[in-house]
């Protein structure tokens, strides 16, 4: 998928995952969804070597949500290291879910296999996918922002 694709889910599927977890307020809410935003391009650092292996995996996911939440931690407690580590794990593996279902997929479990796992086959570069997936996260958003001016 293309950057903003990324972003724009990751953005959506965080703010409801937060929401859901009661840990959406309104400061906490914008530095979750920084963290997401980060975390959901972060994957893309290993386009010069091993792409989709060496940052599309789940324990370089899951390591650097952990630091995520610690540097929160450090900052403001476990409330912001829960907000900022969860924000940054959604948009992580969330990238590598949607990568999953490009045409070459992700290395999901390396450094353990070189094995590449996908789930559908549809271009990376697909306008129509890359609408979808977009006009998803933003309805996710939508949906976030309507349920929390209801107060829910």
């Amino acid at each position: 998928m293309e950057r903003k694709a990324h972003m724009v889910f990751a953005a959506g599927l965080s703010m409801e995952v937060l929401r859901l977890a009661g840990l959406l307020h309104p400061l906490t809410g914008l530095l979750g969804l920084g963290a997401a935003v980060i975390g959901s391009v972060v994957p893309d650092m290993d386009l010069q070597s091993g792409h989709r292996a060496l940052m599309h995996n789940v324990f370089i996911a899951g390591l650097l949500s952990f630091l995520f939440y610690l540097l929160g931690y450090s900052v403001g407690g476990h409330m912001l290291g829960a907000v900022i580590g969860l924000g940054y794990a959604v948009g992580h593996y969330s990238h590598i879910l949607l990568d999953s279902f490009t045409v070459r997929g992700v290395a999901l479990l390396y450094p353990f296999t070189r094995k590449y796992y996908r789930v559908f086959r549809v271009k990376s570069d697909s306008k129509l996918a890359n609408a979808v997936v977009g006009l998803i996260g933003a309805l996710l958003l939508l949906d976030t922002v309507t349920l929390m001016h209801a107060g829910r």
